[in-house]
């Protein structure tokens, strides 16, 4: 969606531009007798459509991946445990694709950052259980919420040994309630290296 401002009608029209965009994948995929899922994880997903031969181009994800594999020294390990178990190894950070999601990002100025992440950190847990799509991976049934774990683990940036430790990996998503500037979160992540 394009960026507005989130007064008046902003999330109306943002609700709008999106109704737009998949009414036109919906035309789309008649012609084909498909309809439109709107799936956290595709749930027709196998492992070899994750390899790195299926990353695209675009120079940014391959040096993410490149990055996350020196810094790991070893495969992507991905363990989840739900109504069945699911352990997996990769060789590139393609596991993290497997996720699909629709983000809001909420421009803010400074001397607002900290209550906004509050509210945030506060109806996460609720907006989450609403959303919840993606109950399965790789025909296993997992989480209501496969993707949050998946996307956790998948571009975790510490090796095996390092999990046990104060560290958090790459991806968090929160611990506390911020009481200070937006700086204590990266002090804090730095502090923790």
């Amino acid at each position: 969606a394009l960026p507005r401002v989130l007064a008046g009608g902003g999330l109306r029209e943002v609700h709008s531009e999106i109704d737009e965009l998949i009414a036109l994948v919906a035309r789309a995929a008649r012609p084909a007798d498909a309809r439109v899922l709107l799936a956290g994880i595709a749930p027709t997903l196998r492992h070899r459509d994750v390899s790195r031969e299926m990353m695209t181009p675009d120079a940014r994800y391959r040096e993410l991946d490149a990055a996350l594999r020196e810094l790991r020294r070893g495969p992507f390990h991905v363990f989840l445990r739900g109504i069945d178990e699911l352990e997996i190894e990769s060789d590139s950070v393609m596991l993290e694709a497997c996720n699909t999601s629709f983000q809001v990002h909420l421009q803010v100025d400074a001397d607002e950052f900290t209550p906004m992440y509050n509210a945030a950190q506060w109806i996460t847990a609720a907006l989450v259980g609403v959303a919840a799509n993606a109950p399965c991976l790789f025909g296993k049934r997992l989480w209501h919420e496969t993707r949050i774990g998946l996307f956790e683990q998948s571009v975790d940036d510490r090796l095996a040994r390092d999990r046990t430790i104060a560290r958090r990996g790459r991806v968090s998503f929160g611990e506390d309630w911020l009481r200070g500037p937006v700086t204590d979160l990266f002090r804090d992540d730095i502090m923790r290296i």
